[in-house]
């Protein structure tokens, strides 16, 4: 979806950019539902509550750099992969 988004944005139509900006719940409930659907089969004993918060900032923090970027795009991409495996790695561990 994202990918569709963009690539209709570059061709010079802008009807599906909402869907990153101001109309982007579908895109992010969707996505994170996904995470958080591959990320419980993973992490079985995880608190899913944290999983549905990993997985709602990444997604965020995702579009946020598609939208927005300031780095170059391998570059992004490792330090958010970084950041997703720390989050949902807190979110495995068992609470004090």
């Amino acid at each position: 979806m994202v990918t569709a988004i963009l690539t209709s944005a570059r061709g010079g139509s802008d009807e599906l950019l909402p869907y990153l900006t101001t109309r982007a719940e579908v895109v992010l409930t969707e996505a994170s539902g996904a995470l958080i659907d591959r990320a419980g089969d993973h992490l079985p004993g995880a608190d899913r509550a944290a999983l549905a918060f990993a997985a709602d900032t990444t997604v965020r923090l995702v579009v946020s750099h598609i939208v927005l970027p300031r780095e170059p795009i391998e570059q992004t991409a490792t330090a958010l992969a970084d950041l997703a495996v720390h989050l949902f790695s807190a979110a495995a561990r068992p609470a004090p």
